[in-house]
């Protein structure tokens, strides 16, 4: 679930920065990555260290648990942050593409 909701967070982005940015596509991934990338970044952090802590307990499952949930996180955010945009790139799929003036995507 987790990895989940940044995958949605970097496509609805990506969408809403791509319908601003019409005539140059390609500006839209650089606003992303300033921007969402930076919050998507506190929130891997800060997801990953509230569960970073299980990492230390005494108890090896809760401990192993811990790191499982931490490296799940941190794929999940550096995917989110190459594969999806490369993808939308190019893939182009409808639900994110907006279509041009004449009503056609690109």
């Amino acid at each position: 679930g987790l990895g989940v909701d940044f995958a949605i967070h970097t496509i609805a982005r990506n969408k809403a920065l791509a319908t601003r940015n019409l005539a140059n596509p390609e500006s839209s991934f650089e606003s992303f990555y300033t921007s969402t990338g930076r919050a998507l970044l506190f929130n891997a952090l800060a997801i990953s260290c509230g569960f970073g802590v299980l990492i230390f307990s005494k108890v090896s499952e809760l401990s192993e648990f811990g790191g499982v949930v931490v490296l799940s996180i941190l794929a999940s955010f550096v995917s989110s942050m190459t594969l999806v945009p490369a993808l939308l790139a190019l893939v182009k799929p409808k639900f994110v593409t907006p279509p041009r003036a004449d009503g056609l995507t690109p």
